[in-house]
């Protein structure tokens, strides 16, 4: 029987042996070092889109699962599936209303500090000069998520959640990008300025990259 090789689009290294792959709208597991490899996706009958994957550990993952409307492309119905079993049993967390104003896009990011306590960031949709995300949070392992009371304005590209109140952001307004980090919680944000090491020259004229 033919091998075949599928396109990956997201991938992790969880341990030397163990890690996963998201390929052709699949979560892949190794358990391994990639010699095999198990389905563990989420039940997925409409085949919609695996917007985002997050493992903290061979055992806890949450997926974005973003449904485009079959009338209207511009609307998405966005819900968050969890697994504390290593993908064997899946479970749909609640994400709140939307509210009024332009909905989401379909494409987000999530990232966990712990088992219970992580983000997700959702983009608006928009046109790209004005691009913007909604920031969320959960306390519970994703079973519930409420909107953040403060995050940076534009869009958010990069989270890493390093404990419980302790969040980073790389976050894109108006084409500039910047750094931005809470200590809290998220009850407040502070950007971090990234100072220019002796090495880089004083008349360096830096670009929106």
């Amino acid at each position: 029987m033919p091998v075949v090789a599928l396109p990956v689009a997201e991938m992790k290294l969880l341990m030397p042996a163990i890690g996963w792959v998201l390929a052709a709208h699949r979560i892949l597991v190794t358990t391994d070092r990639g010699a095999n490899w198990k389905d563990i996706s989420p039940p997925n009958p409409e085949h919609d889109n695996f917007a985002d994957v997050f493992f903290l550990n061979a055992k806890s993952g949450w997926v974005l699962i973003a449904h485009e409307d079959a009338d209207d492309a511009s609307i998405q119905t966005l819900r968050v599936a969890y697994t504390e079993d290593g993908g064997t049993t899946w479970s749909n967390g609640a994400l709140p209303a939307w509210g009024s104003g332009a909905g989401p896009a379909g494409t987000g990011i999530l990232a966990f500090a712990t088992r219970r306590r992580g983000w997700l960031s959702l983009n608006i949709q928009g046109n790209t000069l004005f691009a913007a995300s909604e920031l969320l949070s959960t306390a519970d392992g994703g079973r519930t998520w409420n909107w953040a009371k403060h995050s940076p304005d534009g869009e958010i590209e990069a989270m890493t959640a390093l404990t419980e109140r302790d969040l980073w952001i790389l976050d894109r307004s108006e084409g500039l990008r910047g750094l931005f980090r809470t200590g809290d919680g998220g009850r407040s944000f502070q950007r971090i300025l990234i100072t220019a090491p002796k090495s880089i020259p004083a008349d360096f004229e830096p670009t929106s990259e």
